[in-house]
């Protein structure tokens, strides 16, 4: 993994009820992730758009598309759900790469 000043994140499921939370309250802390994606490429373009963030469209079952996209990222923070029907889709993550599942567990920002 390279290591990076801000370190560069992805959040996959933005468009999500947990995912538009965390990207929101990622935004309002200063943390800006590289990219949020998803599947809903509505939802995105307007979260995006609201929120000044880079947004793309694929889904984990295209392994090129997902490869391309987590390619320039240190983290991929998984937040695709409902959690009981998308856990099995989960990506199995690039060599080097880090991943954190927020599906299933109260968050909290520290």
């Amino acid at each position: 993994m390279k290591n990076r000043a801000n370190g560069s994140w992805m959040l996959y499921g933005a468009a999500g009820y947990t995912g538009t939370l965390i990207a929101e309250e990622a935004v309002r802390r200063g943390h800006r992730p590289l990219l949020v994606a998803g599947r809903n490429a509505e939802k995105l373009r307007v979260l995006a758009k609201r929120l000044g963030l880079e947004w793309e469209t694929f889904s984990l079952e295209d392994k090129s598309a997902l490869f391309e996209a987590t390619g320039s990222v240190d983290l991929m923070l998984y937040a695709a759900g409902p959690f009981t029907r998308t856990a099995r889709k989960a990506p199995s993550f690039r060599a080097g790469m880090n991943s954190a599942d927020a599906e299933g567990i109260h968050l909290r920002f520290l």
